[in-house]
């Protein structure tokens, strides 16, 4: 049987959640594979970069499924269906794509960029606020990056709280859990952002991965860059700053160290750069072993620590310091 796109796998992807208290992919794609009758060939067969292309297309599946609260993340490799995944898992005999998701209430915002009016100096432009990649290509995400990604992000969330910080995370990634320990239960996540900005900025910061709030102040913003394109968090940090030019909010790019370079390079790009103040001046590196390392060690003092903590453990993204 020739391989299915995508698309196909996702009503059966759904029905096999159903009747699963939690699903661990592996299991999942086994299952699949199953539903499919792929021959051992067909199952191993790889798309151009090197994955085998199956694997792939049901990890596309979980994605958009998760996109759609279908389906929600529960730690590491595992998802869980939600009351209305379990409707949706009884329609459509025949199947449904993603044009049916799109249905979903909050589904295209979580997929698409939105566009806003701004105003820059006495001109109103169109702003796009990038979002979730909404690429419905053959390549899914990679298994290890959401969830080292996942990780970083609730090693912030919680150095927040244990430093006293209310928090906030990215509004797509609420549903979210590390270790079995979900975003939303962490005791001072906000619900909602101060509304100091217009629609567009307030818009641009609700995507975020992380920031840490001193009552109605954005302390510090964290974007975590684990995955072969670092473009969405760079240009929401830019957009903030192209709205607002006189913002005073530490900004920090959190990746891999062996993706240190690559960071430094595109957040010095000319693009960037010609902005004022230019990204690289107001944006600080952390790498991923150096915050899990510094965790660790405050782990007794943390909640003595002050913002300025972060300093000790990033480095500016100038080129020439």
């Amino acid at each position: 049987m020739a391989i299915p796109d995508f698309q196909s796998i996702l009503k059966p992807l759904l029905e096999y959640a159903a009747g699963q208290e939690t699903v661990v992919m592996n299991s999942a794609i086994e299952a699949m594979r199953k539903r499919f009758n792929l021959s051992d060939d067909d199952f191993k067969q790889k798309n151009s970069g090197g994955t085998p292309t199956f694997r792939n297309r049901v990890h596309w599946a979980r994605q958009y499924l998760v996109f759609a609260n279908l389906l929600d993340p529960r730690g590491r490799g595992c998802v869980q269906i939600t009351p209305l995944g379990r409707e949706w898992s009884k329609k459509k005999a025949s199947g449904f794509k993603i044009s049916d998701l799109k249905t979903i209430p909050g589904f295209n915002e979580r997929v698409q960029p939105r566009a806003f009016k701004s105003k820059v100096g006495e001109t109103t432009i169109q702003v796009t606020v990038p979002g979730v990649d909404d690429s419905e290509g053959d390549e899914p995400p990679a298994e290890k990056a959401p969830t080292e990604h996942t990780e970083i992000q609730w090693l912030l969330l919680k150095l927040g709280v244990d430093m006293g910080f209310d928090v906030w995370v990215a509004k797509n990634d609420r549903g979210r859990a590390f270790q079995n320990d979900k975003f939303s239960n962490l005791p001072r996540l906000k619900d909602e952002l101060p509304l100091q900005f217009d629609d567009a900025t307030n818009s641009t910061i609700e995507l975020i991965d992380v920031l840490w709030l001193n009552r109605n102040a954005i302390v510090a913003a964290f974007e975590i860059e684990s995955t072969t394109s670092i473009y969405s968090g760079l240009l929401r940090m830019a957009d903030l700053v192209a709205m607002q030019p006189n913002i005073n909010i530490p900004l920090y790019l959190v990746a891999p160290k062996e993706r240190r370079g690559k960071v430094m390079i595109e957040v010095n790009r000319p693009t960037f750069s010609r902005l004022s103040p230019p990204l690289a001046g107001i944006c600080r590196y952390i790498a991923f072993n150096v915050l899990r390392e510094r965790v660790n060690q405050v782990a007794s003092i943390v909640k003595y620590l002050k913002p300025e903590f972060l300093d000790e453990l990033s480095e500016s993204c100038k080129l020439d310091e």
